[in-house]
């Protein structure tokens, strides 16, 4: 869950104020949803705000990369809507996919969607986007049904509840890689995958009672008009939250 390295955040009085908050919570148990909302307004506030995080300039993580694979993935989801999964792929030059069995493609599918992972926030990125492919595609057998989900979930009205759920996971993966190893050393594993768990519980949920001001239809999600639309999505989202 999250990465492996134990970031250290700023030290600046905004972020000394989460850092007390998350290991109080911790002792005490479980964060409640009050308790959560509390912690993510404050992690989102410590970070810049929901605009400035939005617009690349958050201390603990831009959300370019973010940004950039909600792109690739707009841009995708358009193709399979012209071309099917087969002409989405030749018009991307991933014909070799065509041919490789179902679990070969599904990675090769999100190591491309996921593009580079030399940072952390690239990481933080491609985390999110595993995360979503899991909860799109986990019980698909066959690359008939994976056609199948992606004609019928990657139509536009579906389209604003993925990328929801990808900015939710993304804002998890932020959390997670500053806290997660923290928390174990504080309150031990158990209590910590518990509490993480809240966590991205309160986020997921929180979200998905947001509607989007945006009208994403017909978006150029590889021009200037889809990083705009990207930055915008990810905007909303975290206004959800009041950071």
């Amino acid at each position: 869950m999250g990465t492996s390295t134990n970031y250290k955040a700023p030290t600046t009085p905004e972020w000394s104020r989460v850092k007390g908050l998350v290991t109080r919570i911790g002792h005490r148990g479980t964060p409640t949803d009050e308790q959560a909302a509390q912690i993510i307004r404050e992690f989102i506030g410590a970070n810049g705000g929901a605009r400035s995080v939005a617009r690349g300039q958050g201390q603990i993580g831009q959300g370019k990369a973010a940004q950039h694979v909600l792109q690739r993935l707009g841009a995708f989801s358009s193709f399979v809507l012209q071309r099917g999964l087969n002409g989405t792929l030749e018009v991307l030059n991933l014909q070799a996919l065509a041919a490789m069995d179902l679990n070969d493609l599904m990675l090769s599918l999100t190591d491309y969607l996921g593009g580079p992972a030399d940072t952390i926030e690239e990481i933080d990125a491609r985390n999110a986007l595993s995360r979503l492919m899991d909860e799109l595609f986990a019980d698909i057998t066959s690359i008939e049904e994976l056609e199948q989900i992606l004609n019928e979930r990657f139509q536009w009205e579906d389209f604003s509840n993925i990328f929801k759920t990808y900015f939710s996971y993304y804002l998890f993966e932020q959390f997670a890689r500053i806290f997660y190893e923290r928390l174990v050393t504080k309150i031990g594993e158990i209590a910590t995958k518990a509490y993480m768990n809240s966590i991205l519980d309160y986020i997921k949920s929180s979200v998905q009672l947001l509607t989007l001001n945006t009208d994403i239809s017909n978006v150029d999600w590889n021009g200037t008009d889809g990083e705009e639309m990207a930055a915008q999505i990810f905007e909303e989202v975290l206004v959800v939250f009041g950071g």
